[in-house]
């Protein structure tokens, strides 16, 4: 593992943990683009249980390229929540997302998961 390997791993480490990155990947590739679909389906994973059963039940999402997703409650949860978009009712799983696309996207579920949070408390 190079130097930038290193840099990552307490934050890969942590993110296995927590099992929002698969435990029997073997490889992180910090320079590779993510696609929308697996972007979206990391982040679901960081929601609650409560959140998630309550939410699937509720967002329901049709999408006209929906034969090419995977994990359809997941693409529809992070349009719900508004973490990701559908442009012209596709969700576009296999686009690729740049670093700053990606940074975005994670800031946009850190807001809608606090006040998601901040309802269950209300």
């Amino acid at each position: 593992m190079g130097t930038t390997g290193m840099m990552y791993y307490p934050y890969v480490a942590l993110a296995q943990h927590y099992e929002l990155i698969d435990n029997k990947e073997t490889k992180f590739y910090p320079d590779r683009l993510i696609k929308r679909e697996e972007l979206a389906s990391f982040l679901i994973r960081a929601l609650d249980d409560v959140f998630w059963d309550e939410y699937k039940k509720t967002i329901k999402i049709k999408f006209k390229d929906e034969k090419m997703i995977s994990k359809k409650e997941d693409a529809a949860l992070a349009v719900g929540l508004g973490v990701l978009n559908a442009k012209d009712g596709n969700f576009r799983p296999t686009k690729e997302l740049t670093r700053a696309e990606a940074a975005n996207t994670v800031y946009q579920f850190l807001i809608a998961y606090s006040l998601l949070k901040q309802l269950e408390y209300d």
